[in-house]
This record gives C-alpha cells, sequence and structure tokens, in this order.
C-alpha cells in the first residue's frame, strides 16, 4: 500500500482525492498548506506527494523549492495538481523546480489515477540514483535568486489575471446592482399594479403566510364571502364558510400546507343575510430562490350561478332522461357513418336487440336500412335540407325482419361545420303502414277493378262511381254524380223485382242478383250485382255499395257453349257410329276377301266381288269423314294435291247441305301440291260450306274454287250468293264465338277455326263481301317446292307378302271379322290361334309361345292395350298389331312405348294386313 500526501487548503478537493486514491488502494495523507505539509513529510515520509500550487502561508512553489532541496524528500515523486496555474510557462516553472509531473484540473479519475501509478513506480527503489532521469533542482545563491525573480513573475502575472478578473466582477457586480436596481423599481410598479388589479379583479384575491394564515385579501373577496378583509385575515375568514363544508374545507387545505402544495377546492360561503355563495378557491405556493416556500397566493371564484345551472341543468337531464327512458317513439344518435352511439329502450325493443350496448355493434349504414330505402336517402335530405320530417323507410330488425317507421332528425355541427353526429326520434308506424298500405290498395282495387262500383248514401244518391262503371255504362263520374241510379234501368225488371231487392236490402243487409241495365248508348249490359249496406257506429245505414259484374258477353258464351256441347255430342255419337260401322265393314271386307280367295277362277264372279269391294271401301271413306267431323284423328301432314282434297269432300259436302243449294267445283286443271292434313283441310272445307249454305237461307248456289297464285301458294275458296257480310262486322269475323247468327243458330267457332288452321299450316284467310252480294272466303296455304313422285300401287309393283309358319294370335270380338282374318292369315301362310277376348287369350298355354298378336283395340273384358302388355310380359318378344275403327293416336299410347305396335285401322284389305304383319316381322331382333 502507498502512502500518498494530498495537499491543498480546498477541503473539497482534498474530499474527493481522498475518496478516490484510498479507493484504489492508496494510504492518504491531508495538508491544507505547503507548510504543514513538509511538517508532515520530514515526520513521515510518503510515497508521492500531490500539491496545489495557490495556497495560503506557503504556495506550491515555494514547498516543491523546498522539498527539491531536502535529502530525504529530494527522490520522493512530486506532482503539480492545479486549476489555477494552467499556462505552458507555468508548466516549465514547474519542471524547472524539479516537479516531477505537472497536471491540469480537473481529469478523469482513470487519467488521474494511472498517472500516479506511474510516478509511484518511478520513485520506487528499483528507480533509485544512477538510473533517474529526474531533473536536476537549481542551487547556489544564484539559483536562489532566479526561484525568487521566477516565482515573484508567476505571481504577478497571476496577480494580473486576478486583478483582471476581479475588474471583471466588479463590473458585473456593478452592472448586477443597476439591473437589481431597476428590478426593485420595476418590482414596487409591479406590486402597484397587483395592487390595482387586485382590487379591481373580478375574482376574489388571497394570500397567507407560509403557515397558511391570511395576510391579503381584496375587495372582490370581501364582496363573495360577505365579511370585511380586516375580519378575514389570519384564520377570521373560515368563520364565513359554511359548517357543513367546514371539515372538508380544513382538511383539503392543511394537507395543501403540509405538502407544500397547491389547494384547489369548492366550498360555500354564507353571508350575513343567510344567501349561499357557492365558490371555487385556488392556491399556489410562492416559493424563493432556494425553494422554500413563503407564503401562499390564491383566487375565489364566485360559482353560484354556475351551480345553480348545473342544478338546473342535471333536473334537466333527469327529466330528459326520464323522458328519453321512457319515451314511447324510439330516440337515437348515431355518427355520420351510422354507428349507433345512443338508444332508449323504446328503440332497443322495436329493433328486437336485448339492450343497448348489443344495439351499439350494429350500424344503420350498413345493415340498418331495407333496400327499398338506403340511408343514403336520407343522408341527402338531411344535407339538402339540415332536417327531416316525417321521414318514412324501412328499418331491418335482429332477426332480419322489418319495421316501417316514421323518423325526425336534424345534423349536429361542429365549428368548423363538420358533422358530429345524427339525432333523431323514430315512431313504428307499420300498423299504421300497413293499415294505409290496405287503404291504398283497396282504393287502387276499387278504381281498377273490372267490376263497377257505385256507393250512394242511404237515399239512394250517387256519391262515387268507379272506372268500371264509366267504362261498362258509358257515364261519366259527373253525369252520375248526385243523380239516383234509376238512371240506369232498362224496363227490363218489373217494380215487383226492384220491391223484392230493396226488401232483401232491408231485412239482410245484402242483395245479389243478375240485373239488365241500359247504358248510356241505350244498348242493354247484363250484370251480375251486389248491393251491400253500409252500417255507422250507431248501427245505421249510412251508404250503399253495388258492385256489378258485365256478363254479357259470358251470358254470350254460356248460350255458344251450349250449343258447342251439342256438337261435341253429336260429334261423339259420329265417332262411335263411325267405329261400330268400321267394324261391320272389316266384316264385310273379310268376307269379300275370303270369297275372293274361294271364287278366285269362277267365271262371273270377279266383277261383282270387285263392286262389292269398292262398295265396302266408299263405306269405309264415309266413316272416315265421321272419324274427321267428330276430331277423332291425330293431325299428320303429308304431301298431298289440294285438287284430290277438294275432291275427297265432296260427297260429305253434299250431305251438310240443304237440298236448295247447289255445289258447284272449279278445280284447277294442275296439281296444287301442299304439306297438309287431309283431316284438317276436310274441317275448313266443310266449315267454310256450311257458313256458306247458313249464308242462302233461300237456297243459291255455292262454288268450290281451286288454284295457284303462281309458284308460292296455292289456295281454295267458298263462294255464295247469299246476304253478304256488313263492313262493320269484318273486323270481328275471326273472332272466337263471335257470330251474326241468332242464339241457337250457330256457336261462333267455325271462321276461328278456319283461320286457327290455315295459319298453323303457314297460310292466311282472307273474305270478299259486299252487303247484298254475297261472300268469297280464301283460304291459302304453301305451295310444296319438292313434292315426291307419286307412289306406284303396291298391288301391281309387287305379289303380296306371305308368312312362313309364323304363329300368329288373333283376338276379335266380332264373330264376321275374326272368322274372314283367320281364314285371310291362314291363307298368307301363319299359324293362326283365334280369340273371342282377351280372357280367352291369356288363358292360352304358356308353350309355344306365339310370334304376333293381332288384337282389337277394343274387347269386352281386358282392353287390346292392356293384353298386348300382360301378353309381352309372357313372351318378351311378342310382335304386337293393333287394329280399331278409331284413330292410331287413342290406341298406341295405351300402350308402353317399348312394345312398338304396329297400328291397322278397320276397314283394310288382305294387302294391307299382310304388309303390315311382315312390317311387325321384320322389327324382330335377330
Amino acid at each position: 500500500m502507498s502512502r500518498v500526501l494530498v495537499v491543498d487548503d480546498n477541503a473539497d478537493n482534498l474530499y474527493l482525492l481522498r475518496v478516490l486514491l484510498t479507493g484504489v488502494g492508496h494510504e492518504v495523507f491531508l495538508a491544507a498548506d505547503g507548510a504543514e505539509a513538509l511538517t508532515l513529510a520530514r515526520a513521515t515520509p510518503p510515497d508521492l506527494v500531490v500539491s496545489d500550487i495557490l495556497m495560503p502561508q506557503m504556495d506550491g512553489w515555494t514547498l516543491c523549492r523546498q522539498w527539491k532541496a531536502d535529502a530525504r524528500l529530494t527522490w520522493i515523486p512530486f506532482m503539480f495538481y492545479t486549476a489555477t496555474y494552467t499556462e505552458p510557462k507555468d508548466e516549465a516553472f514547474a519542471l524547472s523546480l524539479g516537479a516531477d509531473c505537472f497536471m491540469v484540473k480537473p481529469q478523469e479519475p482513470e487519467v488521474l489515477v494511472e498517472t500516479i501509478k506511474r510516478l509511484l513506480w518511478r520513485g520506487s527503489p528499483e528507480s533509485a540514483p544512477g538510473g533517474s532521469a529526474r531533473p536536476e533542482p537549481s542551487a547556489g545563491a544564484d539559483s536562489e535568486l532566479a526561484f525568487v525573480k521566477q516565482h515573484r513573475d508567476v505571481v504577478i502575472r497571476k496577480l494580473e489575471h486576478k486583478m483582471a478578473e476581479v475588474e471583471s466582477a466588479n463590473e458585473a457586480l456593478r452592472r448586477d446592482a443597476e439591473v437589481r436596481l431597476r428590478t426593485e423599481a420595476a418590482l414596487r410598479d409591479s406590486e402597484a399594479r397587483f395592487q390595482l388589479l387586485a382590487e379591481v379583479s373580478p375574482v376574489g384575491i388571497f394570500q397567507t403566510d407560509p403557515s397558511g394564515a391570511t395576510t391579503y385579501v381584496n375587495r372582490r373577496w370581501s364582496e363573495i364571502a360577505g365579511m370585511a378583509a380586516e375580519d378575514a385575515l389570519g384564520d377570521g375568514w373560515f368563520r364565513a364558510v359554511n359548517p357543513e363544508d367546514r371539515e372538508r374545507l380544513s382538511r383539503n387545505w392543511v394537507e395543501a400546507v403540509q405538502s407544500s402544495g397547491n389547494s384547489v377546492a369548492d366550498y360555500r360561503f354564507v353571508h350575513p343575510d343567510g344567501r349561499i355563495v357557492w365558490v371555487i378557491g385556488q392556491a399556489v405556493a410562492v416559493r424563493d430562490r432556494s425553494g422554500q416556500v413563503t407564503g401562499y397566493v390564491g383566487t375565489t371564484t364566485d360559482i353560484t350561478d354556475r351551480v345553480r345551472a348545473e342544478e338546473a341543468l342535471r333536473a334537466s337531464e333527469e327529466r330528459y332522461r326520464s323522458l328519453f327512458e321512457q319515451s314511447p317513439v324510439g330516440i337515437y344518435r348515431t355518427t355520420p357513418e351510422g354507428s349507433i352511439l345512443l338508444a332508449n329502450p323504446t328503440l332497443v325493443a322495436m329493433l328486437g336487440y336485448a339492450n343497448a350496448e348489443e344495439l351499439q355493434g350494429s350500424n344503420l349504414e350498413s345493415t340498418g336500412f331495407g333496400t327499398d330505402t338506403p340511408r343514403t336517402q336520407f343522408k341527402e335530405a338531411l344535407a339538402r335540407d339540415g332536417e327531416v320530417r316525417g321521414f318514412e323507410s324501412r328499418w331491418v330488425r335482429k332477426d332480419g325482419t322489418q319495421v316501417v317507421v316514421r323518423e325526425t332528425a336534424h345534423a349536429v355541427y361542429a365549428e368548423d361545420g363538420r358533422v358530429l353526429y345524427f339525432e333523431g326520434a323514430v315512431e313504428d308506424v307499420s300498423e299504421r303502414s300497413l293499415a294505409e298500405e290496405a287503404r291504398r290498395r283497396l282504393a287502387a282495387a276499387v278504381d281498377q277493378a273490372a267490376e263497377a262500383v257505385v256507393i250512394t248514401d242511404r237515399e239512394g244518391t250517387i256519391e262515387y262511381v268507379n272506372p268500371a262503371f264509366e267504362r261498362i255504362t258509358g257515364f261519366s263520374h259527373d253525369e252520375v254524380l248526385g243523380k239516383n241510379p234509376r238512371i240506369l234501368q232498362s224496363g227490363q225488371h218489373d217494380a215487383e223485382f226492384y220491391g223484392a231487392m230493396w226488401a232483401t236490402l232491408v231485412e239482410h243487409g245484402v242483395w245479389s242478383g243478375h240485373v239488365v241495365n241500359r247504358r248510356k248508348d241505350g244498348s242493354l249490359v247484363e250484370q251480375e250485382a251486389t248491393i251491400s249496406a253500409v252500417f255507422g257506429e250507431d248501427g245505421g245505414v249510412v251508404d250503399y255499395v253495388a258492385v256489378s259484374r258485365d256478363v254479357t258477353a259470358e251470358q254470350a258464351l254460356r248460350d255458344q257453349l251450349t250449343q258447342a256441347q251439342k256438337m261435341e255430342a253429336v260429334g261423339r255419337l259420329a265417332g262411335g257410329i263411325a267405329h261400330d260401322f268400321n267394324n261391320l265393314l272389316q266384316a264385310l271386307l273379310s268376307q269379300v276377301a275370303i270369297l275372293g280367295l274361294r271364287l278366285r277362277g269362277v267365271p262371273g264372279t270377279g266383277k261383282a266381288l270387285e263392286e262389292l269391294d269398292q262398295l265396302v271401301r266408299r263405306g269405309a271413306a264415309l266413316t272416315r269423314q265421321l272419324l274427321l267431323f267428330s276430331r277423332r284423328e291425330t293431325p299428320v301432314r303429308e304431301p298431298s294435291d289440294l285438287n284430290d282434297l277438294v275432291r275427297g269432300s265432296t260427297n260429305l259436302l253434299r250431305r251438310v247441305v240443304r237440298e236448295d243449294v247447289a255445289i258447284v267445283t272449279e278445280l284447277a286443271a294442275a296439281p296444287l301440291p301442299v304439306l297438309a292434313d287431309r283431316g284438317q283441310c276436310d274441317q275448313v272445307l266443310m266449315n267454310l260450306v256450311v257458313n256458306a249454305s247458313d249464308a242462302m237461307p233461300d237456297g243459291g248456289t255455292l262454288t268450290v274454287r281451286t288454284g295457284s297464285d303462281g309458284v308460292e301458294a296455292v289456295w281454295l275458296s267458298v263462294t255464295d250468293t247469299g246476304c253478304g257480310i256488313p263492313e262493320v262486322v269484318h273486323e270481328h269475323l275471326f273472332e272466337p264465338f263471335f257470330t251474326t247468327k241468332p242464339i241457337g243458330k250457330g256457336t261462333g267457332l267455325g271462321l276461328s277455326v278456319v283461320h286457327g288452321i290455315a295459319r298453323a299450316h303457314g297460310g292466311s284467310v282472307t273474305v270478299s263481301s259486299r252487303e247484298g252480294e254475297g261472300a268469297t272466303f280464301t283460304v291459302s296455304f304453301p305451295r310444296l317446292l319438292d313434292p315426291p313422285a307419286p307412289a306406284e300401287d303396291a298391288r301391281e309393283g309387287s305379289s303380296t307378302p306371305m308368312g312362313s309358319g309364323e304363329r300368329v294370335l288373333l283376338v276379335e270380338d266380332e264373330d264376321g271379322a275374326r272368322e274372314g282374318l283367320l281364314e285371310i292369315l291362314g291363307s298368307l301362310g301363319y299359324a293362326v290361334t283365334a280369340a273371342a277376348s282377351g280372357e280367352e287369350a291369356s288363358a292360352l298355354p304358356v308353350s309355344p309361345p306365339f310370334d304376333v298378336l293381332i288384337t282389337d283395340l277394343i274387347l269386352p273384358g281386358i282392353a287390346g292395350p292392356d293384353l298386348a302388355n300382360r301378353l309381352r310380359a309372357r313372351w318378351p318378344r311378342l310382335l304386337v298389331v293393333v287394329m280399331s275403327g278409331y284413330a292410331e293416336e287413342d290406341a298406341l299410347r295405351r300402350l308402353r312405348p317399348e312394345i312398338g305396335a304396329e297400328f291397322v285401322q278397320k276397314p283394310f284389305d288382305i294387302e294391307t294386313l299382310a304388309r303390315t304383319v311382315r312390317r311387325a316381322l321384320s322389327q324382330r331382333a335377330p
């Protein structure tokens, strides 16, 4: 451990160096000047000396000089550590005296410690004389004189510096004194101004000493407290405080004084007259430069008006809160973006939420408004008018349903013009809206109803009619208002009819029935009417409402429907007759075929059989016409010659006109190819001929013509010599159920059917007529541009197809037809088994299987299609041929599609049967 002597007249410097050096392991001795240092060193030599320069009694220069002159101390390192002598000349002088180190204060502790460590090593025994490079101090009188001179110069130079510093300090002091004088003057002025301001201040001002005792109050404080200023000094002011506030105020003031802090408190003064004044007192601590509290200064502000206003506001807010909570309408506040800030319980319940917090999680902008009234309309109205009143919209409830609301709202703006929020009230008007909507719909329904509506007062004076009344009767609203419905009476009903009507109304309040009224133009209108009494709250009749429907057209339609039903019945009868007749013709044709087979080669029989065959075929053509008339055949368009179609219908046409009507045909010389349905063309021709015949009640000539307009169309026309058609009727001729014939004489469907068939074929119908000059109806069809070549007669070009022993099951309930077909099929080479019913056929053994089933469509018991379906399940490879006096479609739609039946219509000849059976067999899979 090294011993270090520290020399310095500053106690703080000594303390710091001792702490520093002791901390790094040195033993430290202290001296306040050079003389004390020499005494200590000579008694106990240290290992190192650290000395200041400017010290009393003996400065550092003299200490170093004497230190180096002492034989015992000369080799101990001497270090100058100074903050006074810091110039290079000072350092040179120090080194000339033998100092080992010159260091200027202050230094970093690490640098100081490292320098001392280095000097201690140089002063160790290892660095004794012989190896030392220490400077040699000067000796002798010359040296002493030089030291004195140099010491004097250094001291004088430092004194000069100090004098300059003192002069500078004195100048600063003079300036400070002037400033202080000015400051004191300003302070006096400030205090005067403060005193003046304090006296005129609108708030009370007070001052206290450090203990909190009042030393000053201004005039306004006395006015507020109701106490004279001299009475308020010390603790006197406390007597003016409301007793209820004293404990709280005292505790607050004591805590502020004890903590040297500030104080803020509200309390009440009680004036001598009992008046209460609310105040807020604030005090701040006043401190000197050292931070010590020298007193308090504060203000006392009268807040009585504000307190009363706040109390009134609280009362108002309570009332508002009560109104807000209990209001029957919804109240809200939202941001401009739609976030709900505030909602009362009524709105919460209206929108189906549990509480306001849950509702505040929703947003009116995105989910609150229904799609038919988006929030943009609401915001546009607010931006345009600043508010909305009675704005109706649909809001969405929590469960997704909608509520109709009527809203009143306004925007609240900030000072810069920004919208802070929207606030408003909404009323649930869903029921009212539904009622209004119902009333609107009712009014719209009445106005737009097809039925005429008339409202009269209890005396029968007309008060209201709807547009349908005007349309049906021809009378306008203004023409009938204030008049009696008697203006509509047609004379078709007697007084007894109207008497019964009113009696029913009086007794039951409602009358319903059929009435014939007269339009403004004099024409009659048939109406189904209901008249109802409208009762007031007292039970008395206040109005009558009559609702009537124009059934004029319906009545005509019913009449026409009756006629059409008659025609339908005739058609059904004709179809049944044709079916039965076809069965008889089939039996005849079969027998003719058998006779032909049996009498083949017998002289004189061929011509008779041929004539008999032609007669049967003519009968078949007649039944086909009956089937067409009854519409029992499916329309099938096929290439045809329009001339042939007319020729084929001529015989039937002669049977549907009276004997006093002559039919003349004028057919085109060249063929007229068309793609048409023969049955529908027959129907067109028959309808036109019947109408033409009816137009000539006294007889006349009916001419049927055919022709072509060139390349694109062919036509047929029917001309009569009857009464002609009035011009006003032309535009209605082809309307369904329109007829000029008396009731029971026509359906009004004939020409509409003709028009429909012509349009369906891509053609048209035109009429040329003048009243009294007859009429010509012309039906045009598109010409078939590439008609197929005429087919050769199968009987001439090929032989009758024969069988090869295939097993055929024949089912026919007509004995004559069954026997004939049995023999014919046998002659064609088939193995035939005949049955008279489906039950008999079903009873046949399963083996051997049959190849072909030939069955009639209509059988007793099991019908032909059902039998075919059943036997096909037994013999999956069974082929089916259906024969019938009805149309092909009636038969085939009752068969399953996978059966693939062939159809042959009765009556048919042997060649048709042979080809049909062979065609069916050709479909068998190999």
